[in-house]
C-alpha cells in the first residue's frame, strides 16, 4: 500500500506544478491539506472504511474554496468538497 501512496504523492506533486503554471487562479482556490490528526478527527465517527488513497488526497489539499459564489472546479463538472462537508453528505 505504501508504494501506491508514494506514486500518488508524486502524481499530486506533478499536478500541483501544472496547476501553478497553467491554472494559477484554480490553484489559489485549493484549501491547505489536512494533518493526520485532523483526518482522524473528521473520519473517526464515519462508519465506513476509507481507502489510504483518499487520506493522501486530502492531505494534499482539503477540497476547494468557494470562489465567486461557486466552489472552484478542479474536476470538470464536479465540486471537490472539503472533507468535513463531504462526510456530512
Amino acid at each position: 500500500m505504501a508504494a501506491h501512496s508514494t506514486g500518488m504523492r508524486q502524481a499530486l506533486a506533478s499536478l500541483e506544478n501544472e496547476l501553478i503554471q497553467r491554472a494559477p487562479e484554480l490553484h489559489r482556490g485549493l484549501r491547505p491539506g489536512l494533518t493526520e490528526a485532523k483526518l482522524e478527527e473528521i473520519l473517526g465517527p464515519f462508519p465506513h472504511a476509507v481507502p489510504n488513497q483518499l487520506r493522501v488526497f486530502y492531505q494534499w489539499h482539503d477540497g476547494t474554496e468557494l470562489v465567486k459564489g461557486w466552489r472552484a472546479l478542479l474536476f470538470p463538472g464536479a465540486q471537490w468538497l472539503p472533507l468535513h462537508e463531504a462526510v456530512k453528505k
